[in-house]
């Protein structure tokens, strides 16, 4: 089965650095799976969801989503920023349909049914008539989650998307994540300071500027000289090394 996302012998070095952010990156992501970039400030992880959603090319290496450049595919991948990004001037339910309306113009019912299906994807049951500006933190942020979701993506990729819940709100943030990843048959590529616990998520930890080799390893044997510290529990992250400059 070829994998929905894959990273090949990807480096990531922007204009006017003297060095890659990082370098040597592999990752295969397979429908049903989810994958937790996470690293410390400038480690290079949103980075890597820019590659992953076509809004950088890297520098060596491919990056390639369904088969195809993620360019090529744009919309087969849903994708939330760090803010969410609704619109201001929109209120959350035209927020939420924008996609849908905007590249598929279905009749109304079927914008109304789609609204639904991913609303209650995030066990939001009414919208409020405001703009973002008047919704709670978290209610924007599981808007936008669910507009992410309303063309049906292969790929979902999210920049720390349970950044704005509490401890064990975010945790079931990350379940869910993990649940709608394996029912509906998505990759979902997320990045994220803190990774979750989560034993069926695979943890890319990226840290520093070179990537000696990609490890497995169990909780017990989870530090390294090379490998940055990750909170237990986690049973089985893939962790990108990489030695500090």
């Amino acid at each position: 089965m070829s994998a929905i996302l894959a990273f090949s012998g990807v480096s990531w070095q922007p204009p006017g650095r003297a060095e890659p952010v990082f370098q040597g990156l592999d990752l295969e992501l397979q429908a049903g799976e989810l994958a937790v970039m996470t690293s410390g400030l400038g480690g290079g992880k949103s980075s890597a969801l820019r590659l992953a959603i076509g809004l950088e090319s890297p520098t060596t290496g491919s990056v390639l989503v369904c088969g195809r450049p993620p360019g090529e595919v744009r919309d087969r991948i849903g994708f939330v920023g760090g803010e969410g990004a609704l619109l201001s001037n929109l209120s959350l339910r035209d927020n939420l349909v924008l996609p849908l309306r905007w590249l598929r113009d279905p009749p109304e019912a079927e914008v109304e049914r789609k609204a639904r299906e991913v609303l209650d994807l995030f066990g939001v049951e009414e919208l409020p008539a405001v703009a973002p500006a008047y919704a709670p933190t978290n209610l924007r942020r599981l808007v936008a989650l669910a507009r992410a979701m309303i063309l049906d993506p292969a790929l979902l990729v999210l920049d720390d998307p349970a950044a704005d819940f509490d401890e064990s709100s975010a945790e079931e943030v990350w379940v869910h994540l993990l649940e709608i990843a394996r029912t509906r048959g998505l990759a979902v590529l997320t990045a994220a300071t803190e990774p979750p616990r989560l034993a069926a998520a695979r943890i890319v930890a990226l840290s520093g500027s070179v990537v000696p080799a990609t490890r497995r390893f169990s909780a017990a044997r989870g530090r390294t000289a090379l490998v940055p510290a990750i909170r237990a529990p986690i049973v089985h992250p893939d962790i990108i090394a990489r030695r500090h400059p």
